[in-house]
C-alpha cells in the first residue's frame, strides 16, 4: 500500500480543503444554487417582456423568482430531514419511496403557500396587489415543477454522499493482533486510511497530535487530517504510552513532536508542536506530561 504522502497532489489538496470547509460547503450549497438560479431566471423574464415590447417593472420578476427560491429553501431543509427518517438506503426502500411520493404533495403546498405570502407582502409594500390566479390550475402546475425539484434534491443528496465519501479520509486502527480495534494489552502501531477511493497505511509515529471532533477523533499527520470514529479513551489506551501523552480532555500529543511548553497563569499551558500547531495543556495532565517529556 502507498504511504499517505504518495497520493496525487491535486486530489490530496482538494480533499484537505474540502475537509476543512465541509460544513460551509454543505450549508452554502442550497442558498447559492437557489438564489443564483432565481436571479438568472428573473433577468431572463425581464428581457423576455422587453423583447415582446411589453416591459414590466423589473422588481416584479425578481419578486416572483426570489420568493419562490426562499420558500423552496425551507422545503429543501424539510426534504433533508424527511430523508433522514425515510432513507432510500433502507431495506424498506419500497415503503420509503411511497412516503417520499406522498411528501412531494406536502412540499409543493408549503412551497406555493410560502411564495404567495411573500409575494403578497412585497406587492403591498410596493403599493400593488398580487393575484396568484386560479388556485386549482396553478397548484397542479406548481406541483409538476416541485416534483422534479424534489427528485433533484434527493439525487443531489445521494450523489453528494458518494463524492464526499471519496474526498473525506477516514482511518481505522490496526493493532498488533490484527484486530480492527485494540483490546487491553495491544498497541495500535498503524492505521488503515481510506481516502480518494484508495487504501493507505499511516504509522502511529507519523501522527503529531490528536484532537476530539464530535463523534470523531482527528489524527493530524504531515499537515493532513485523518478522522477516525473512535473514542479518546480507546485511542489513549491503545497507543504506545512511551510516545503519546494525554494533555487535555480533547487532545493527545506525540512526545517526539513536542517543541516547547508555555505555562499560563491559570495553571494550564500551551504546547508548541514541530508542525507549528499549538495544543492546550490542561493543569490536570500537566504534571504527568512534564515528567514524561523530561525523561525523553
Amino acid at each position: 500500500m502507498k504511504a499517505p504522502s504518495e497520493q496525487p497532489a491535486w486530489l490530496s489538496r482538494l480533499s484537505d480543503v474540502y475537509r476543512r470547509r465541509q460544513a460551509l460547503v454543505e450549508w452554502a450549497y442550497w442558498p447559492v444554487v437557489q438564489i443564483s438560479t432565481a436571479l438568472l431566471d428573473a433577468d431572463s423574464v425581464v428581457k423576455e417582456y422587453a423583447r415582446r415590447g411589453t416591459p414590466i417593472p423589473s422588481w416584479e420578476p425578481y419578486c416572483w423568482e426570489l420568493s419562490s427560491a426562499a420558500s423552496m429553501l425551507l422545503c429543501v431543509g424539510l426534504i433533508i430531514l424527511f430523508n433522514r427518517r425515510f432513507s432510500l438506503d433502507s431495506v424498506r426502500i419500497g415503503w420509503h419511496l411511497l412516503a417520499h411520493l406522498g411528501f412531494t404533495v406536502v412540499i409543493s403546498l408549503i412551497h406555493v403557500v410560502g411564495m404567495v405570502l411573500l409575494r403578497e407582502l412585497v406587492y403591498r409594500l410596493m403599493g400593488g396587489n398580487y393575484d396568484f390566479g386560479d388556485w386549482g390550475g396553478e397548484l397542479w402546475y406548481e406541483y409538476r415543477k416541485d416534483f422534479v425539484t424534489y427528485l433533484g434534491v434527493l439525487v443531489t443528496i445521494y450523489v453528494y454522499r458518494v463524492v464526499a465519501s471519496r474526498l473525506i479520509s477516514e482511518a481505522s486502527p490496526i493493532t498488533d493482533t490484527g484486530d480492527a480495534v485494540g483490546d487491553n494489552g495491544t498497541r495500535t502501531e498503524r492505521f488503515l486510511v481510506r481516502k480518494l477511493g484508495k487504501d493507505f497505511l499511516l504509522r502511529s509515529d507519523q501522527i503529531e497530535w490528536i484532537e476530539a471532533a464530535g463523534n470523531y477523533m482527528n489524527l493530524h499527520a504531515r499537515g493532513r487530517v485523518f478522522p477516525i470514529r473512535e473514542t479518546m479513551a480507546a485511542l489513549e489506551q491503545n497507543l504506545n504510552p512511551q510516545n503519546f501523552a494525554r494533555v487535555h480532555r480533547s487532545y493527545i500529543v506525540n512526545l517526539d513532536h513536542v517543541v516547547s511548553m508555555r505555562p499560563e497563569d491559570s495553571g494550564d499551558g500551551v504546547i508548541q508542536l514541530a508542525d507549528g500547531s499549538e495544543v492546550k495543556l490542561s493543569r490536570r495532565y500537566r504534571e504527568n506530561f512534564l515528567s514524561r517529556a523530561q525523561r525523553r
